[in-house]
């Protein structure tokens, strides 16, 4: 072959528009012909698992040793990816070195690959996850909406699926290596409904949250499976299994339904439910599920003026020394008055720990709570420590622990009748935050307080780190029979005054209650047995009382107002 006819081939295949796919082929099998090429295989770009055919001159497949390789990298996270030439030895000589002719065709074509793996991927990018392979958020809902268009839709229910605790994972392993399991688990995914059928469709909404189109027929050997759901991945060497769980939210869709969007919403707002709940059993959206939604989109609606047209009151729960029945304390809670009717808090607080309006919310009780004790201080009145509860929402706010002590300050309330309560159950990534608000506020003199201790994955290691004032013991240890779990709220007291932390008992209803209470010597309690919570005027009568009479203990109604 001339010199000069097989640099004009180069030369075009460097003009080479590189979305014709067939203009960059012909030209590619003339460059073989020219050099006398038999076979051409490249790496499959995404899994490098494989190798593709590029160019094969004779039926059969060549599969001795190349005659020429090279490599070249796409991206920087890419690993390299082989490029191999196999040699026509019937070939006459040519005028132009092969080594040479080889050497330059190769470079043009890494050259080119890259350029068009780039198109392709900016394209590619539009529908999927380039890092798994499978549909993105885009190209499922375009895939979905086919379906419904076709009149399918009633045979198929949307599954949003989030991976549960997977920060851990990230901690374990590292940020990289947790991108690199994701994407494993969405392979494992498709897998898993390509072998269930194959109009069963998955994608990737984030991170870690996937969503499915999944036959209603399969339904339950699909979920079967996420029962026992791992992925394996090489950690330096050495192949572990890590399983995984999944929040589950299931939108069955109707007849009715034409908007794709809308049933992945649905599937969305079942699995943010089981979330919020902690609850790893797939959660349904239906019609209890839809009236709690506008029941809550209502609420959203109104939440706002509310507070600033006062329908937010706050209520005190008196705290009792259990020796002598004397008032030491009180828990300030919020309560929402919407026409004079009471809405309990379990209908918003847990919207409002979803939406961040529990924010404003801590902080109106806050000022109001001072307000309250300026006044009290100010008329010559008795006062004992009020506590304050602040959600863990808050440790997205660096300045929130300087801002409780700017309020306090602003109200000249003294810092010894203000506790601020943070619950044990928060994320193990708010740990370090929560350290560091406890001491700046212990170090303005402000009590703090731990709730709901015992309901969370590592009570007994925070101790070690944090600390807080006083201890609140969750009632559901309280509720324990048998004589093993009395054991255990028995020695959690002994430990905790060991370390000279107060200990209060909420939920306390009844008398033998009370006096088990006394007997492991966790002498402050709180709960009905005493007083629910009370508006501001009746707090304010107990305030001056002081102590509870023996014969004024009753149970009262165990429903919150």
């Amino acid at each position: 072959m001339r010199t000069d006819i097989f640099v004009t081939l180069v030369n075009n295949l460097m003009k080479t528009d590189l979305k014709d796919n067939d203009e960059m082929t012909n030209i590619v099998d003339e460059c073989c012909r020219a050099l006398g090429i038999s076979q051409i295989e490249i790496d499959d770009f995404n899994a490098h698992e494989k190798s593709v055919l590029m160019y094969k001159k004779y039926d059969n497949r060549i599969l001795n040793e190349a005659d020429y390789e090279d490599t070249f990298t796409l991206e920087k996270e890419d690993g390299p990816i082989g490029l191999r030439f196999w040699f026509d030895y019937e070939f006459p000589e040519a005028s132009i070195d092969r080594g040479y002719g080889v050497q330059l065709f190769a470079a043009i074509l890494k050259l080119n690959l890259s350029r068009f793996v780039k198109i392709v991927r900016e394209e590619v990018s539009k529908t999927h996850d380039l890092a798994s392979g499978i549909l993105n958020s885009r190209g499922f809902l375009t895939a979905g909406q086919r379906i419904l268009d076709e009149g399918r839709g009633t045979n198929f229910a949307s599954v949003y699926l989030n991976v549960e605790k997977f920060k851990i994972v990230n901690q374990i392993y590292g940020h990289d290596a947790g991108d690199i399991i994701l994407a494993q688990a969405a392979k494992v995914l498709s897998t898993i409904l390509a072998n269930l059928g194959s109009d069963h469709i998955v994608g990737r909404q984030s991170g870690d949250s996937f969503v499915c189109l999944v036959s209603k027929d399969c339904m339950d050997e699909f979920l079967e499976t996420l029962e026992t759901f791992s992925v394996a991945y090489n950690d330096n060497g050495k192949m572990v299994d890590i399983s995984l769980s999944f929040y589950i939210g299931i939108y069955e869709i109707s007849i009715r339904d034409r908007d794709m969007s809308e049933v992945m919403e649905n599937s969305s707002t079942a699995y943010s439910l089981a979330r919020h709940n902690g609850n790893l059993i797939p959660v349904y959206y239906d019609q209890k599920l839809r009236e709690l939604i506008i029941r809550e989109k209502d609420i959203e609606s109104k939440m706002r003026s509310a507070l600033e047209n006062h329908e937010f009151t706050v209520y005190y729960q008196p705290k009792i020394n259990l020796n002598d029945y004397s008032l030491i304390g009180a828990e300030a809670l919020v309560r929402w008055l919407e026409n004079g009717k009471v809405i309990p808090p379990d209908q918003f607080v847990p919207l409002f720990e979803r939406n961040g309006f529990i924010c404003n919310i801590d902080f109106f009780v806050l000022n109001s709570t001072c307000r309250a004790l300026r006044n009290w201080l100010d008329r010559g009145m008795d006062v004992v420590p009020i506590s304050v509860n602040f959600s863990r929402v808050h440790f997205s706010n660096s300045r929130f622990a300087q801002q409780i002590v700017e309020t306090v300050k602003r109200y000249h309330v003294p810092p010894k009748y203000i506790e601020i309560e943070f619950t044990e159950t928060m994320d193990v990534a708010d740990k370090g935050k929560l350290v560091r608000a406890v001491e700046y506020l212990k170090s303005y003199g402000l009590a703090t307080s731990m709730d709901d201790f015992g309901t969370g994955y590592s009570s007994l290691s925070l101790l070690k780190n944090l600390p807080v004032d006083v201890l609140k013991i969750d009632k559901s240890l309280l509720d324990s029979k048998t004589p093993q779990e009395r054991i255990i709220i028995s020695n959690v007291v002994h430990m905790v005054n060991e370390m000279n932390i107060k200990v209060i008992t909420e939920g306390v209803e009844t008398e033998e209650q009370a006096e088990f209470l006394k007997d492991i010597d966790c002498i402050a309690a709180q709960g009905f047995l005493f007083d629910r919570p009370l508006p501001h005027p009746d707090f304010e009568k107990r305030l001056n009382k002081g102590r509870y009479e023996k014969d004024e203990l009753k149970l009262q109604e165990t429903m919150e107002m």
